[in-house]
């Protein structure tokens, strides 16, 4: 008999704890140990068959307890609303622009790292032949910097106004949209 002890008592902890939240019609829950004629144990919660020894435990389910009680929480006093701070955002930098020197000296401005590459004739370089060879020379370039970079996006902003007013009206459209790009760029960037 001693051996069946832990185990109804481990049977009764796990239907305990299946009808841990029972519906209301069956808060009271009976548990039925059957002892069958070869003498084999069985706990259930339904009545023993025929034949078999039945001895039924009444068991009531305890009732909650009742929720704890919040404690009042004082009322708070309204704070006034903080000012709006407006986080300066920081500006963009100005899209690169590079200053391109060939070997004549002339100067152009380029958006992108352009060094365009050309064959030059060796008379052009000063040496005598009567070949046609050539030389591949390219343009020195040297990126804008600091204030020098938006110094040159405000000159290229004057020269496209000066181009619309002076150009054919075929190329007005065109000239219209660089105005617009280079004076966002200068707007946003270059403050």
């Amino acid at each position: 008999m001693r051996p069946l002890l832990p185990r109804f008592a481990a049977l009764t902890l796990c239907v305990c704890a299946a009808s841990a939240n029972p519906p209301a019609e069956t808060a009271n829950l009976n548990i039925y140990r059957c002892t069958d004629a070869k003498g084999k144990v069985s706990l259930q919660d339904m009545p023993c068959i025929m034949g078999s020894q039945q001895e039924t435990i009444h068991m009531i389910r305890p009732v909650d307890a009742p929720p704890a009680a919040r404690p009042a929480t004082p009322p708070t006093a309204s704070l006034p609303a903080a000012p709006a701070v407006q986080i300066p955002t920081p500006a963009r930098p100005p899209p690169d622009l590079f200053r391109c020197t060939d070997f004549d000296g002339n100067v152009r401005d380029s958006e992108v790292f352009d060094r365009n590459p050309r064959c030059v004739p060796l008379w052009v370089l000063g040496f005598q032949t009567n070949s046609n060879a050539c030389t591949w020379v390219e343009d020195s370039c040297v990126r804008y910097e600091g204030r020098e970079l938006c110094n040159r996006w405000r000159d290229r902003l004057r020269q496209a106004e000066l181009d619309l007013r002076h150009s054919p009206s075929s190329r007005t459209p065109f000239l219209r949209s660089e105005v617009a790009r280079i004076d966002q760029i200068v707007r946003t960037s270059c403050r």
